[in-house]
């Protein structure tokens, strides 16, 4: 009995261990918060079995950057030259369990 039960926490670590390697090496937000936990006066979860939706608008003007050197310099060689981006982020959200929840985030570009 005493070997079975060694066998099955070995299994189980290994399942485990498995599991995180694989986490790592996806691309996404683990653990991160979201923008509704930052803004909002409760910041709980979203309810078990229960989806939230947060639609996000951004636009980005640039004309220079920070280099390795700490120093702003043109993004261009040309001085009238400028960036313009502006999208949509779209953030569902799934209260999977009482306290996990499971998000994914939507980028769409629009130029």
């Amino acid at each position: 009995m005493r070997e079975f039960l060694k066998y099955n926490n070995v299994k189980k670590y290994f399942t485990l261990l498995f599991l995180i390697a694989i986490v790592i090496e996806s691309f996404g937000q683990i653990g991160g918060l979201s923008g509704s936990k930052i803004a909002s006066f409760s910041a709980t979860n979203v309810p078990h079995k229960k989806i939230e939706f947060e639609p996000s608008f951004f636009y980005v003007h640039s004309e220079k950057y920070w280099d390795s050197d700490r120093n702003l310099v043109p993004q261009y060689p040309n001085s009238d030259s400028v960036v313009n981006e502006s999208g949509v982020n779209l953030r569902f959200s799934y209260g999977v369990a009482k306290n996990f929840e499971l998000g994914i985030t939507v980028p769409i570009n629009m130029r």
